[in-house]
C-alpha cells in the first residue's frame, strides 16, 4: 500500500511512500508545477496534471520512467484525473473532458460537460465594495477593496441555507438576496439590518435568479423549478405568477419599468410585458443557451445578450404589441466559452464582456474588439464601469480575484487576491465504470454523462459540499459537508439521496477503497473509518457496520 506526497513550494517534487511502515520508496522532480496528482487504479502509475497543460505519466516503480503529454489549448485548470484501464480521463474546471490513450499517448477532446454557474456577487455603484454569497453560512460577505477587509453580513435566511442569488438597487443602498431554502430577503447596506423578508417560494425550493425592477418597488425571481414570479416590496401578500417558460431560464434583466427580459437555455429571449396582462413574447436570439443579458441604463429598450458559445449581440425592441426585435450588431465566437458578465460603458456605444474561462476582458462595439484587459483568472462573475475605471471580479485558482483598470489605457490600477480555501468548482469525481461524472454547482449537485456531457440529474442542496468520492465498483456517490458535519450517500443512476451519517466534526475529505472501506477526514485532524457491505447498484438497501464504533484517530 502506497501514498503520495508533494512539496507545496514549489509544487514540482513528488515522493511515493509505503503506507504500512512509513518509509519513502522513491521520488521525482519535474520542471512544471502540479495542479492535481492521482494514482492509476492499479497504483502502477502516478498521473500529474501540470499548470502548463501537460500531463506527466510517471511509472514510479521505474524512477526515470515517465511520459509527457500536452493537452489542447482549450483545456483549463485541472479539476480531476481518472484512469480506466488503458485510458486516462482529465476534466478541467470548465468541464471539458480529454482522453489519453496510454498505448499511443494520443490525446482527444471527447466532450464538454455542463458549465457551472458563477459565484453570486455584485460590485456596488461606487466601486469600493463587493458583496458575495458564501458557502460557509447563510449570510453575505462584504469586502472593502481599499482596505482589503471583509466582514459577514446577516442576510435574513435560515441557518441551514446559503445565498444563491443577489441583486442591488441602483443607488447601492439595498440588496435583495435569494437562498437555497427558497426564502428572499431585503437588507439595508447602511445599517446592515434586514428591511423585509418574504415567504418561501411556492414549491419550497431554492431561488436561482433575482432581479429588482427599475421602479425599485417590485422584483422578479426564478426558482429551481423554473417558476417565474413577481413580488412587491411594499405588499408582501402580492404574488403574481408569470407565464411559465417551457425551457430553463438562465439569466434575467429589467427593461424599463414594465418589462422583464429572460434568457433561456435553448437560445430564446422571452420578454414579459408586466403592464399588459403580463404578456410574454419570445424571440430566437442565439443557437446556443443565452448565458447573460443586460439592459442599457439610459435607453430602456436597448439590451445586450451573450451566449454559451461566446457570441455577443446588441438589440433594440419596440414597445408595440407584438414587439419588433432588431439586432443592431453581432460578433460570433468572441470567447470559446460562455459569456458570464456584461456591462455598458457610459456615454459610448461600447460594451465590456467577460467569460467563464479566459485571461482577457474585452471592450467591444459594432466595429469589433477595441480594447483588451488582461485578467489572469477565470469565471468572471461581474463587471462594472466606475467613472474612468473598469472593475472585474472572478476567480483565480483558490482565490477571489479583483482587478481595477484604467478604462481607456487598460493599465492595472489595483489588483487584489483573497484566498477562499477549497472551492466547490474544485470538487469533481469521475466514475468510469458507469460513465458518470459528479460535480458541484453552487447549491446543486450535478450528475452528468462522461461520454456525451449530457446532464442527467441536478440535485438541489441546502448545505456546502466540501468533498466527493465515488464508491468503487458501484453507482453510488458520497458527499461530505464541513458546515453540517454530515456524510451523504447518493445513487448516481437516479440522482436520489440514500442515507446520511452525522459526525461531531465537519467533513474535509473522503476516500473509498474497493473492499467497502471508507475513510473520512474530519476538521480538527480526526479520521473516521466506515465499512459498507453489499454496496452495488443491484442492492436495494445500504448496510453499514460500525458507525458508532468507527475508529477515530486524532492528529493525522
Amino acid at each position: 500500500m502506497c501514498y503520495l506526497t508533494y512539496k507545496m513550494f514549489p509544487l514540482n517534487f513528488f515522493k511515493v511512500w509505503d503506507l504500512l511502515n512509513g518509509n519513502e520508496i522513491t521520488g521525482i522532480e519535474l520542471d512544471s508545477k502540479a495542479e492535481l496528482v492521482r494514482f492509476s487504479s492499479d497504483a502502477r502509475l502516478v498521473i500529474i496534471g501540470c499548470d502548463d497543460k501537460r500531463v506527466v505519466i510517471w511509472k514510479w516503480q521505474n524512477y526515470d520512467g515517465k511520459w509527457v503529454v500536452t493537452l489542447p489549448s482549450s483545456l483549463t485548470t485541472f479539476a480531476e484525473i481518472a484512469c480506466d484501464g488503458n485510458i486516462i480521463y482529465t476534466c478541467s474546471r470548465n468541464m471539458k473532458v480529454c482522453q489519453i490513450d496510454l498505448g499511443s499517448l494520443k490525446v482527444s477532446t471527447v466532450r464538454q460537460g455542463p458549465y457551472p454557474n458563477c459565484t453570486p456577487l455584485v460590485v456596488l455603484p461606487d466601486g469600493k465594495v463587493i458583496l458575495r454569497g458564501t458557502l460557509g453560512d447563510s449570510g453575505l460577505s462584504r469586502w472593502t477593496l481599499l482596505t482589503n477587509n471583509s466582514f459577514k453580513l446577516v442576510a435574513g435566511h435560515s441557518d441551514d441555507s446559503i445565498v444563491t442569488a443577489i441583486d442591488i438597487t441602483s443607488n447601492g443602498k439595498l440588496v435583495l438576496t435569494g437562498s437555497s431554502s427558497g426564502t428572499l430577503s431585503l437588507v439595508s447596506l447602511e445599517d446592515y439590518q434586514a428591511v423585509e423578508t418574504f415567504a418561501t417560494t411556492e414549491a419550497g425550493v431554492g431561488v436561482r435568479l433575482v432581479c429588482i425592477l427599475s421602479d425599485e418597488a417590485r422584483f422578479v425571481f426564478i426558482d429551481q423549478t423554473n417558476r417565474v414570479e413577481l413580488r412587491d416590496f411594499y405588499n408582501k401578500e402580492v404574488e403574481l405568477l408569470l407565464d411559465q417558460p417551457a425551457v430553463k431560464v438562465t439569466c434575467i434583466t429589467a427593461l424599463g419599468v414594465d418589462y422583464v427580459l429572460l434568457g433561456c437555455e435553448n437560445g430564446e429571449l422571452s420578454l414579459f410585458n408586466l403592464y399588459v396582462k403580463q404578456k410574454n413574447y419570445k424571440h430566437q436570439a442565439h443557437s446556443k443557451a443565452v448565458s447573460q443579458v443586460k439592459s442599457v441604463p439610459v435607453s430602456l429598450l436597448h439590451f445586450v445578450s451573450g451566449s454559451a458559445s461566446g457570441c455577443v449581440k446588441l438589440w433594440y425592441v419596440t414597445e408595440t404589441v407584438p414587439p419588433l426585435w432588431s439586432q443592431i450588431w453581432s460578433h460570433d465566437n468572441v470567447y470559446p466559452h460562455p459569456i458570464t458578465a456584461l456591462t455598458f460603458v457610459p456615454d459610448s456605444g461600447d460594451i465590456v464582456i467577460g467569460s467563464f474561462y479566459g485571461n482577457k476582458v474585452y471592450r467591444i462595439n459594432a466595429a469589433g474588439i477595441v480594447s483588451t484587459y488582461e485578467f489572469d483568472g477565470h469565471r468572471v462573475a461581474t463587471l462594472r464601469v466606475v467613472e474612468d475605471s473598469l472593475i472585474a471580479a472572478g476567480l483565480l485558482r483558490d482565490a477571489f480575484k479583483v482587478i481595477k483598470w484604467s478604462l481607456n489605457e487598460g493599465l492595472v490600477i489595483n489588483e487584489i487576491d483573497w484566498y477562499w480555501g477549497k472551492q466547490h468548482y474544485d470538487i469533481l469525481r469521475v466514475n468510469n465504470a458507469s460513465n458518470h461524472v459528479a460535480s458541484i454547482d453552487c447549491n446543486s449537485l450535478l450528475i452528468w454523462n462522461l461520454k456525451c456531457g449530457t446532464m442527467l440529474h441536478r440535485v438541489d442542496i441546502t448545505h456546502d459540499i466540501r468533498a466527493l468520492a465515488v464508491v468503487p465498483g458501484s453507482e453510488f456517490l458520497l458527499s461530505g459537508s464541513l458546515r453540517h458535519k454530515t456524510l451523504k450517500l447518493w445513487n448516481l443512476r437516479n440522482g436520489r439521496f440514500v442515507e446520511e451519517f452525522q459526525f461531531d466534526h465537519g467533513v474535509e475529505t473522503i476516500a473509498c477503497s474497493s473492499n467497502g472501506m471508507v475513510c473520512v477526514g474530519l476538521r480538527g485532524g480526526w479520521v473516521c473509518f466506515l465499512r459498507f457491505n453489499n454496496l452495488s447498484y443491484h442492492s436495494g438497501q445500504l448496510k453499514q457496520q460500525g458507525s458508532r464504533g468507527s475508529k477515530q484517530i486524532q492528529g493525522v
